[in-house]
Formats: C-alpha cells, structure tokens, sequence
C-alpha cells in the first residue's frame, strides 16, 4: 500500500491557464457533461475511453478510467465545490489507496471569451514530476480547447513547393508577410510586428474600395519552424493555429480558424472561406519571388 504523505509536508503547486473562445457556462459545462469529459479530461490520443462516472454536487463521485494499451489509467475524485460558472474544485487521486490531491479550477470571463486557470497542488513524493504534471494539464487543456471548438473552426490546407523553412521565414519577416497577407486586393500598412511569443501585431488592410481595416494581433505560441498561434483581438475576435509540415521537399501549411461562438463562425463563413484560399494564393506569389 503506497504511504500517505505527512501532514504539514509542503506540495509544489502547479498552475495552468488557457484562454477559450467561449462563455464561461460553456467552459464549466464541459467539466460536468460526462459525454464531453469521456473526450478530454485525461483522454489520450492512443486511448480508449472505458468508464466516465460524473456526479456534479458537493460529494459527488467523478470517476474516468481510459485504456492505454494492455493498462487501465484510472481516475477518482470527490466534488468538493461548484460555483458556475466562477469555480470547480474536486479531490483527485489516480488509486483508491492514496491520499487525494485537491484541483481547483477558476473560471474568467475576458473579452476573448473564457480564461481558465487549473490549480493543482502535487504531492511531495511526486514533486520531481511537477513539470510533466503540468505537462499534462496543458495537454487536458488543449483537449478541451478542441471540443469546444466543434462547429466553430475554419480549416484551410494546402502544400507549397517549397522547404519548411522558406515558407515560415514568409510569416515571420514583416518585409515579406506584408506584401502577401489579406485577400486579394488589399494592402497593408504595418504599424508593429513583434514576431515574439506575446507579442503584438497591428496593422491597417487597405481594402479595394479604400476601406479601411484596423487589426491587432497577439502572438501566444511560436515553434519555429513548425508552429504559429495568435489571437485576433480586434473584432471580430478568432484565435489561429499555422502547423507546418515537411513532405519530401514541401511544406503543407494548415490554417484553423477558430471563431468565438458558432453564430459568428457561420456568418462570416462565406467571406472567411474565399479570402483564407487567396491568401495562400499570395502566399505563394510572394516565395515564389523569394527564391
């Protein structure tokens, strides 16, 4: 039987947060809705979900168990405090023999949407892998993120002939993405490019009919040359993923776009859809010249 830790040991707190394009009912929701948790919260891309037990009151009973190859990954938990959509906190241990650490996730509305911040104290015999905890809860996170997202992204693909590194040199140097982004029609007018995670990008597109555009954008992850993320702070509000993929010699660059509600997703369909395609069409004009 594994030993209990001592009482007054101090437990490393590990923390995480993400901001989602949604309420935060929505965001909260998903914790309590065993159809949606059995999709995220502890699920791995290998895994088969097995068991998903959710009792949402004080002294409710949460319980995931996912296969994972010939091993049951089980999960056990108390409901300790529910707030909607402000605050959830459970018990959480991985066996029924251990002594239970405490979760707590705080729930904030933004103006992108819902900022969710997961409190998770780690037992002292495992501080050692506090850093692969947090790992783990920002895998959850990214889980999460997916699932909420059904029915509100906007995917583009396409392969350019040309090596990885070209192609993401094209989106990190403001002398050339500023000749290839937007539609076709428009030009822009660079007021900062801080190519740097947090940093801020804002620019004015000049459209076709000399209407004027202003844009700010926020970087929140860069992997070069695999990965760009930011958020489209100004309205309408859409968070970006770029991914970058390497094919014998080509890259295949993957545009999703994923919008605040599913209302907005649809109405701006129409026009995102045609305009993400002449970008990659620009995109292409501009290595072309570059090489």
């Amino acid at each position: 039987m594994p030993q209990k830790d001592e009482p007054n040991a101090v437990q490393p707190l590990m923390e995480v947060s993400r901001i989602f394009q949604a309420s935060c009912d929505q965001v909260y929701d998903a914790w309590l809705d065993p159809r949606s948790l059995g999709r995220w919260l502890f699920a791995t891309p290998q895994g088969e979900m097995v068991r998903v037990e959710t009792e949402p009151r004080p002294g409710g009973k949460l319980v995931i168990v996912e296969k994972r190859g010939e091993t049951l990954a089980e999960h056990f938990g108390i409901y300790l405090e529910l707030d909607r959509p402000r605050k959830l906190v459970f018990s959480f241990s991985t066996d029924r023999e251990s002594e239970p650490t405490i979760v707590t996730v705080l729930f904030e509305a933004v103006p992108e949407g819902c900022k969710m911040t997961v409190s998770h104290p780690i037992a002292p015999k495992w501080a050692n892998f506090k850093d692969r905890a947090q790992a783990g809860w920002s895998m959850i996170l990214e889980n999460l993120s997916g699932v909420l997202a059904t029915g509100r992204e906007l995917i583009s693909s396409r392969f350019f002939d040309f090596p990885r590194e070209l192609v993401f040199e094209a989106w990190k140097d403001p002398d050339h993405i500023i000749h290839w982004w937007g539609p076709n029609g428009f030009t822009n007018t660079f007021e900062e490019f801080d190519f740097r995670i947090g940093g801020h990008w804002r620019f004015v597109m000049h459209g076709p009919n000399g209407a004027n555009f202003q844009n700010h954008i926020i970087f929140t992850d860069i992997l070069e040359p695999e990965k760009i993320e930011f958020d489209h702070v100004s309205l309408p509000y859409f968070q970006v993923m770029v991914n970058f993929e390497e094919s014998n010699g080509k890259t295949k660059v993957t545009f999703r776009q994923t919008f605040k509600t599913l209302e907005e997703c649809q109405r701006l369909r129409s026009i995102a859809v045609p305009a993400n395609e002449q970008n990659f069409d620009r995109l292409n004009a501009e290595l072309t010249k570059m090489t």
